[in-house]
This record gives structure tokens, C-alpha cells and sequence, in this order.
């Protein structure tokens, strides 16, 4: 297993100064601003195909870069997906502090498998100790 720090990045490129239309133009700028080893794209399939989506995401995306694409579904998907944090402080909102102790529910969701998978997909090659 490698002892090597992660840095994670949420990039938003709203906030630069030449707006990017496209999402290739986004992936480019976000690649140049943090390289990395492992991108993350999140892409809502606004009542797309989810497989749309995902093609979209891989032709966006230089083949030699790594990368995960986050494609939900419905939108409750969307935060459940990246946002652990949010996830854990709205269920304890209602449910009390230790709610998510096994994350197994969430493989139902279809969106949260595809994620699980691409991750470990990913993280396989870097040398995380993955098998």
C-alpha cells in the first residue's frame, strides 16, 4: 500500500476569467489548472440516457488520463454520490448521528455502483493497495 498523500480538488471553472462552453473545453482547462491522476466528471444526465452521458465523458477526456464519471440520475442521486459530509448531516437531521455506519443501501442505486466500480477501477493502477 503506498503512504503517498491525496490531494482532492473541487474545481468549479466559473470562477475563471474565459467561461468554457463545452465539455471538452472544461476537461482541457481542469486538466491544465490540476493535472492529476485520477479526474473525476461529474455530468447530471438531465433526462438523458445515463449511457449518453457517459460517452460524452469518455470522448471529453484525454485516453491516457484516468478518470471516473459521475452520472446520476435523479437528482437526490447527485448528492448522495459525492457529498458525504451533506449525506451524513441531513440523515442525522432526521434520523440521529450514526445512521450510515454501511454504505450497502446506496448499492442499489445503480449511479452508485457504476461509481464504486470506476473508482476502484481507477485506483487499481496507482498502487493503493487495491486489488
Amino acid at each position: 500500500m503506498t503512504t503517498t498523500p491525496l490531494a482532492i480538488a473541487w474545481v468549479d471553472l466559473r470562477q475563471t476569467t474565459r467561461p468554457r462552453t463545452t465539455l471538452s473545453e472544461r476537461v482541457s482547462a481542469t486538466l491544465q489548472l490540476y493535472p492529476c491522476d485520477i479526474l473525476f466528471v461529474h455530468r447530471d444526465s438531465e433526462g438523458q440516457p445515463a449511457e449518453l452521458r457517459y460517452r460524452e465523458i469518455a470522448s471529453a477526456v484525454p485516453q491516457e488520463q484516468r478518470r471516473v464519471a459521475i452520472v446520476p440520475v435523479r437528482m437526490q442521486e447527485a448528492w448522495l454520490l459525492h457529498d458525504e459530509p451533506a449525506l451524513r448531516l441531513f440523515c442525522a437531521k432526521i434520523f440521529g448521528p450514526e445512521l450510515i455506519e454501511d454504505w450497502t443501501p446506496l448499492r442499489q442505486l445503480p449511479a452508485f455502483r457504476q461509481l464504486e466500480a470506476d473508482t476502484r477501477e481507477a485506483l487499481i493502477g496507482l498502487d493503493v493497495g487495491l486489488t
